[in-house]
């Protein structure tokens, strides 16, 4: 029993890390799970070109917050209601639904996409190791700002779990970029030809023009309207403005208030039935 209990700490204590390749549901909107069986998987990050509205559902008139023009979201799922106005969605941290109309939102290039302009590039099967120390990049797409993650050169000396990639690409500049699908949970594009960087690379995308100002590309307001909602897959732009991981918690109006009140619940929870645990035992004991 005690070995249960401390292994239930550990757990509250030191949560599991959520893999990037395990999609997230939200168990805990009423609506996704009412129509979870109308949602259609998504994943990819999209750039805002008009600000968007941030609402509790398809059917809500709430308004949980807003993003400005020019941000990178990710959206992880897609539902079309009676009216035909398609919606877009993402897993918030407290175990909910955003939900935003996708009409002002354009794909951002991605790794599916360079791998459509490039049809000469053939799938391969090859490991390579690094023997210098340092943390290794991963981007988007070769010659992309988005960093997808970065790991320490050191795990590659793995002979048991080598680095195992399926694409190579040389670029205009002569650099080899090498694609890894999956190692120690990261997935992305090496430029071999990069040094090594002397810290982990959080996964931003910051372009800056001479005095220091962001880059941007996006499309006007005026002609961000389209006469149809859905996306076009093959109208993608290249990443321009600064994201972290596309998330829209910080957007949520009172969002971290409620994840607080959650945790502490289930504090509360956890804390009563070890107390109770423990005046049980010392009743065992007082018997013995």
């Amino acid at each position: 029993m005690k070995k249960l209990i401390c292994l239930c700490l550990l757990l509250f204590l030191f949560p599991l890390h959520i893999q990037a390749d395990v999609i997230a549901e939200p168990w805990g909107d009423e609506f996704y799970i009412d129509h979870q069986e109308e949602m259609t998987i998504e994943y990819r990050y999209y750039e805002t070109t008009s600000e968007i509205n941030i609402m509790e559902s398809p059917v809500s008139d709430i308004v949980k917050g807003k993003v400005e023009t020019g941000r990178i979201i990710h959206v992880e799922f897609l539902y079309t209601d009676e009216q035909g106005t398609l919606w877009g969605m993402q897993v918030l941290r407290n175990d909910k639904g955003a939900w935003f109309k996708m009409e002002h939102l354009k794909p951002v290039k991605g790794h599916n996409d360079f791998i459509n302009e490039h049809p000469e590039l053939i799938e391969i099967e090859k490991t390579r190791s690094f023997d210098e120390d340092g943390w290794i990049t991963l981007y988007r797409y070769p010659g992309s700002s988005i960093i997808n993650s970065s790991f320490e050169a050191k795990w590659t000396r793995d002979d048991k779990y080598p680095l195992t990639y399926t694409y190579e690409y040389t670029d205009e500049q002569g650099n080899l970029w090498i694609y890894v699908p999956f190692f120690e949970h990261n997935e992305g594009w090496i430029n071999t030809s990069e040094p090594l960087k002397t810290e982990y690379q959080y996964n931003t995308s910051t372009e800056l023009n001479p005095d220091g100002s962001p880059i941007s590309t996006l499309v006007p307001e005026s002609s961000a309207e389209s006469e149809t909602q859905t996306p076009n897959e093959n109208d993608v732009t290249d990443e321009t403005v600064e994201t972290e991981d596309g998330s829209l918690d910080e957007y949520i109006e009172n969002n971290h208030h409620e994840t607080l009140i959650a945790v502490l619940v289930v504090s509360v929870c956890l804390l009563t039935g070890i107390l109770a645990w423990i005046q049980y035992r010392r009743k065992c004991d007082a018997h013995v």
